[in-house]
């Protein structure tokens, strides 16, 4: 059978534009609807269906339909396209300009392969929520929205589905072999072993390592992280835990994956990161004067690019707002305070940074200098990182905030742009809901209602 000339459902038509994706049993194109606007429709392959796999097609369309979680992929519309007196399914999506697997042909930047990460974890995290396992998670299941750089989890066609989420039953027999065999978990290269969520976990810590090395681990011998990144070395202890051959030994969960990451991640910190450690204070009049400097790397409003924030005060200590997080954001903003010109916007940003990162330290500071990124609007940078610091901290002097020129030299800065650079970690990752969650708390640092 050729390809459709036209897909028409009960809403819209969609014009083929070209053909740009293919599986075994799938072929995804490149479609516009009447307004010109761009899609993606995967349609099952008359050539090759079966009676199961329009089965597993109607269920992952079933799944889909009803999935609202922004890093699993939505679908918007469906359709048939009828051949003789068999009816084809398919499907429309938004178009995503590249899979994982084209995004890892050049080499990601550490944080950018976090981030990337850490929204296929949410994504599953949902799908396991809900007794969804992948079962086939590779790079080319995995797309990506260059404009927003969100990411999705994608065909979930041999998926196992809960009760709930299921539309037809179908039976795996003994000898069907599940997913794409590079990055299957031992368990499913067998016959009759039960298959559950410990065979993402599997896939997820292959996933990881590629992120970083660009390799698929193989055997014991493979190219580590500490090999490519050695700053995030820590990664190796988590992909380790999520390749064991026996699922039992296996980490068992995302949540068991996110703690590992994050308990991983502060115990390299504390050992490795030699901007730890304590500088000399100034001492005046036998009285010691506890003093510190703030300075960021990364433009507030550039948003193609993650944003850091660094503090020397007998520790040095950095703080990231990764670029997904910055984008949500700024989009907040944009639709909650559209009056707020482009400048006062960043303003807010860099504010609820400041806060975060001296909340810690404000009532055992005598002085703090920040760096004056934003000329001739101090006041009104000072004026409201002090309401903040006020919902909680009641006594804090105006003196105490002074907005100067750091020096280039200082620790604060060299802090900002290592931790900007790749070359150490953040000792926090800041998200858009925690900077929003500041400027909507009362005084007593309860929620606004």
């Amino acid at each position: 059978m050729k390809n459709p000339k036209l897909f028409e459902t009960a809403l819209k038509k969609y014009t083929p534009v070209q053909v740009v994706g293919e599986g075994g049993s799938g072929r995804v194109f490149l479609v516009n609807d009447e307004n010109h606007n761009e899609y993606a429709i995967k349609y099952l392959k008359p050539e090759v269906v079966t009676k199961e796999k329009i089965e597993r097609f109607n269920n992952e369309l079933y799944f889909s339909m009803r999935n609202t979680h922004p890093n699993i992929l939505i679908i918007n519309d469906y359709g048939f396209i009828k051949n003789e007196n068999t009816k084809y399914p398919f499907y429309v999506m938004p178009y995503y300009e590249n899979s994982l697997r084209k995004i890892m042909q050049n080499r990601l930047d550490p944080i950018r392969a976090l981030e990337i990460y850490q929204q296929i974890l949410n994504g599953l995290t949902d799908a396991h929520s809900r007794g969804i396992w992948h079962r086939d998670l590779k790079p080319e299941n995995i797309f990506s929205n260059e404009k927003d750089h969100s990411v999705v989890v994608a065909d979930f066609g041999i998926a196992h589905f809960s009760e709930d989420e299921i539309l037809e039953a179908i039976e795996t027999k003994n000898n069907e072999r599940l997913a794409n065999f590079a990055y299957a978990a031992p368990e499913q290269r067998s016959k009759s072993n039960v298959i559950d969520q410990r065979a993402d976990i599997f896939s997820l810590g292959l996933i990881l390592n590629e992120l970083f090395t660009a390799e698929i681990p193989n055997g014991t011998s493979y190219k580590k992280i500490a090999d490519v990144v050695p700053a995030y070395a820590y990664l190796d202890a988590v992909v380790d835990k999520m390749l064991k051959q026996s699922p039992k030994a296996r980490l068992a969960s995302i949540h068991e994956i996110q703690l590992e990451i994050e308990n991983a991640r502060n115990r390299y910190t504390k050992t490795n990161n030699s901007e730890l450690k304590r500088i000399e204070t100034p001492t005046k009049s036998l009285k010691n004067i506890f003093s510190a400097e703030v300075d960021i790397s990364g433009r507030i409003d550039d948003l193609d690019s993650h944003s850091v924030v660094a503090i020397s005060a007998g520790l040095s200590y950095g703080i990231m707002l990764p670029t997904i997080e910055k984008r949500r954001l700024y989009d907040h903003l944009v639709k909650h305070n559209p009056n707020l010109g482009k400048t006062r916007r960043n303003i807010v940003i860099f504010v609820g940074l400041l806060y975060v990162i001296l909340n810690e330290y404000i009532e055992k500071l005598d002085a703090v200098y920040i760096d004056n990124e934003y000329s001739g609007y101090e006041d009104y940078i000072k004026g409201m990182l002090l309401s903040l610091i006020r919902k909680e901290h009641d006594n804090v002097s105006s003196n105490i905030v002074n907005i100067v020129r750091i020096d280039r030299h200082s620790p604060a800065r060299e802090m900002a742009r290592r931790v900007y650079k790749g070359d150490c970690n953040p000792d926090l990752i800041i998200s858009a809901n925690q900077i929003i969650d500041l400027f909507n708390r009362k005084r007593s640092g309860t929620s606004a209602s």
